[in-house]
């Protein structure tokens, strides 16, 4: 399970990576928001695509699939806070 979690934690830190650090002006808001807007697209579709892989591999028990889906919902959340709560 630590490397589905390793993995998921890269797939996020690429989307902080790829975020705007500042904000203080109108087109960079904008551009803030657009970007923010997409990483939370492409951070949903590549877990999706990343978890249905990774659970391809070998069986796992309803109790770690739950584990996963959680860790991504958490880590969305995440992401989530750290950008919009600025």
């Amino acid at each position: 399970m630590d490397e589905y979690f390793k993995n998921v934690d890269l797939i996020i830190q690429n989307k902080i990576n790829k975020m705007p650090l500042k904000r203080d002006t109108l087109d960079k808001a904008v551009a803030y928001l657009k970007t923010y807007n997409e990483c939370i697209f492409e951070i949903q579709d590549e877990l999706r695509d990343f978890f249905n892989e990774y659970t391809k591999t070998k069986p796992f028990s309803e109790t770690e699939i739950s584990a996963f889906n959680i860790y991504n919902r958490k880590s969305i959340e995440a992401f989530v806070e750290m950008f919009m709560k600025k």
